[in-house]
């Protein structure tokens, strides 16, 4: 996808959820080189549409995107699933 594919994808999905983002977010967003990559993409974005700290955002976005690609991205992805959930329930995904 090209840059101007990416922004429309990225309206759009955020769109069905009712959610948007400033223009210079959705311009860093389709200017990066991995988010060409349809799958990175929409991990990417719906991880973003979760994200409920408005102030971290731009951190988050940053986070997100030093992951150069699917792989790497889908271990942020991980690492953020097992902060999360280890919180409320230690070794949930240690098999017993």
């Amino acid at each position: 996808m090209n840059p101007e594919e990416r922004t429309e994808v990225i309206e759009q999905y955020l769109k069905q959820y009712r959610k948007t983002l400033e223009p210079e977010r959705i311009r860093r967003l389709s200017d990066a080189e991995q988010t060409s990559n349809p799958l990175y993409l929409s991990a990417l974005l719906e991880e973003l549409r979760i994200f409920g700290i408005y102030e971290e955002l731009d951190n988050r976005i940053n986070h997100y995107l030093k992951a150069k690609t699917i792989d790497v991205l889908y271990e942020k992805i991980l690492e953020r699933l097992e902060t999360d959930y280890e919180k409320e329930r230690p070794a949930w995904y240690v098999i017993q």
